[in-house]
């Protein structure tokens, strides 16, 4: 829309109504010019087809659906890999094309964005800390901006009264695991008195998935050695590997 002057008032360029899967509604649409291509969700039309570029794929607003597979299907089985926003347009939003989450929480209480992201993600909750046995055991979480688990209690910072293990978790570009991390910590001391607590070996896992981003192999080395990824198990002085093949 231009600036408004004294030399003229603002011109309308494009106006648009839609349904919640994104279908225009021709009857209440004024289209200025020149048109705007940034239509539904900001997304641009594309003139050949008609479609939607989400940027992960297109989107078809006619039927409801993507063009092409979800990259992420694997992590909403039960779905088709074509469904938009596990068919719920009301409750969730896609704003990339990968995968999709909701914007009101249980209560029907709006979540709104994470502060972090230009108002990309939103979350139902995430738990952030909890304490076991009776204060003996703390157990902090933490997470990335999609809101997937990263670590549990800190791997360097091993502690009586607070942490006798650790872990890691780290994500591919798709949002399979490449890595986990693992430590666990041996209590020294009389339970009546006062106790310290000893840092064992640090473990790491790594994972390689197929292109249809199915599990093909799996390693765990001990802390310093390479992740391995071999068909067989295999020993040596610094490192113990184990892989899987594929059966299917």
């Amino acid at each position: 829309m231009p600036r408004p002057s004294q030399a003229y008032a603002p011109i309308v360029v494009q106006e648009n109504h839609y349904d919640p899967w994104g279908l225009s509604l021709p009857l209440d649409t004024l289209i200025g010019s020149p048109t705007d291509r940034f239509t539904y969700n900001g997304k641009e039309k594309q003139g050949e087809l008609g479609w939607l570029d989400y940027g992960a794929r297109m989107y078809d607003a006619q039927i409801g659906r993507w063009g092409v597979v979800d990259p992420l299907a694997h992590m909403r089985v039960s779905l088709t890999p074509y469904n938009f926003v596990s068919n719920n347009p009301i409750f969730r939003i896609d704003p990339t094309g990968a995968l999709d989450y909701p914007i009101y929480g249980k209560d029907g209480t709006y979540l709104g964005d994470d502060g972090r992201t230009g108002g990309d993600l939103a979350f139902i909750g995430e738990l952030t800390g909890k304490t076991l046995g009776c204060g003996i055991q703390r157990v902090d979480y933490a997470y990335n901006l999609r809101g997937w688990l990263t670590k549990v209690n800190d791997l360097a910072q091993l502690a009586a009264g607070k942490d006798f293990f650790g872990m890691s978790l780290s994500y591919d570009a798709v949002g399979n695991i490449s890595g986990w991390q693992y430590r666990s910590a041996q209590r020294t001391g009389s339970y009546a008195e006062a106790f310290s607590v000893t840092a064992k070996e640090l473990y790491q896992y790594g994972f390689t998935y197929d292109n249809l981003y199915r599990l093909k192999t799996a390693g765990v080395t001990k802390a310093g050695a390479p992740v391995y990824a071999r068909r067989a198990r295999t020993k040596a002085s610094s490192a113990e590997s184990l892989s899987f093949n594929r059966l299917w």
